[in-house]
């Protein structure tokens, strides 16, 4: 009876499908994005998003080494304690190689030992200048930083109104924003400014007429608006109550990301911000497909959030592909090097990581935009 009994057993698998014989575990990777809270609707969401598409157009290619990419999604809540618990629970699976991930650079920062000590790839968009200062080794940064953000716009600050301004900083009360305005005021004598003013405000704040009446006061001739959604809102709409329509206003991409043109519209002409990519750069062949593609999955415009998540995936799925090529384990610490020695185009810019540097693109990467009349296009002076 045994013998009948297997050679049931090997006539029943000769016709199993190939697919079903040769079928193997997913590749797990984190998603660790802002689905509630301040940030969800301008970055989180849509960086989720975007990490989410590029996960399907790669498995629609066969995934890896015939393995398929599965997301593990948490909510940060664009706070601290969710992203530690969320982090804590994600690093405890050892099938899970990587994490996209958080929303905010104070939350970032809180995650560093954890993804030290359990030694996985992290990859974000936080911008803080503390990130990547030291003991950055599992952690890259995918998107311009403060500091290399503020190089930019300083110079274009320079460019467009000359030498002998007078800067200003607004900035959010977190490590991040912290981190920028200091870093601002620091540098704005190198470019022949006077740093003459710095104001913060929270998460949730709706009115920044304090702010900007002592900005004025202080006879600021440059802005740098370290805000996004609905503190971008508050802010140009302050300027524009307080008859400040001279001063140049500079910042990150949030100054101009779908959000903040849904609450401020057109009052948003003429700033100028560094972006993971001109939305509406005719010369950027990347952008249609990806536009399409966006559309087609979410049913709604592309933003820059969803950019940068879409760039994250990538990122790992080559870095994973290299390692299948090589015949190389697919574990974390091979990922690892693998990001740490990474040259990859992104739909905008140009990543160049090495062990010295995890900071996004090189300064003369970052690309700058303004907005007109809805459009997101290349700034010149």
């Amino acid at each position: 009876m045994r013998k009948i009994f297997l050679r049931c057993m090997v006539t029943a698998l000769a016709f199993l499908p190939l697919s079903a014989m040769a079928q193997k575990e997913p590749i797990k990777i984190g998603i660790v994005q802002a689905q509630t809270g301040a940030l969800a609707d301008s970055f989180g969401i849509p960086s989720a998003q975007g990490a989410i598409l590029a996960m399907e157009q790669i498995n629609a290619r066969g995934g890896i080494d015939g393995r398929q990419l599965v997301a593990v999604s948490r909510d940060d809540r664009t706070s601290i304690e969710p992203t530690v618990i969320a982090f804590q629970e994600l690093v405890r699976d050892p099938d899970l190689l990587a994490i996209i991930g958080p929303s905010t650079s104070g939350a970032a920062m809180a995650v560093r030992q954890i993804i030290d000590e359990n030694q996985i790839p992290e990859l974000s968009i936080a911008y803080g200048t503390a990130l990547t200062a030291s003991n950055y080794s599992w952690y890259y940064r995918v998107g311009p930083s403060l500091e290399t953000g503020n190089q930019a716009l300083l110079a274009a600050i320079v460019k467009h109104l000359g030498k002998g301004q007078r800067l200003a900083t607004l900035a959010l009360a977190d490590a991040g924003g912290n981190d920028g305005a200091r870093d601002a005021k620091r540098r704005a004598p190198s470019y022949g400014m006077t740093a003459v003013d710095s104001e913060d405000y929270r998460y949730g704040d709706t009115d920044f007429t304090a702010q900007l009446t002592r900005i004025k006061s202080s006879g600021a001739t440059a802005l740098l608006s370290l805000t996004q959604g609905i503190a971008t809102n508050a802010m140009i709409r302050a300027v524009e109550q307080l008859g400040m329509d001279k001063m140049m206003i500079v910042g990150p991409n949030g100054l101009a990301d779908a959000q903040s043109q849904a609450l401020a519209g057109n009052r948003l002409n003429g700033v100028v911000f560094w972006d993971y990519a001109c939305l509406d750069d005719p010369a950027n062949q990347n952008l249609p497909a990806l536009k399409r593609d966006y559309l087609a999955r979410y049913n709604k415009p592309l933003s820059n959030g969803a950019i940068n998540g879409y760039d994250m995936m990538r990122m790992i799925g080559v870095s994973l592909q290299s390692l299948a090529d090589e015949n190389k384990p697919l574990t974390r610490a091979n990922l690892n090097d693998k990001l740490d020695h990474l040259s990859f185009d992104g739909i905008g810019t140009n990543y160049r990581f090495t062990s010295e540097w995890h900071n996004g693109p090189h300064l003369e990467q970052i690309p700058l935009c303004t907005f007109q009349n809805g459009k997101r296009i290349p700034w010149t002076p």
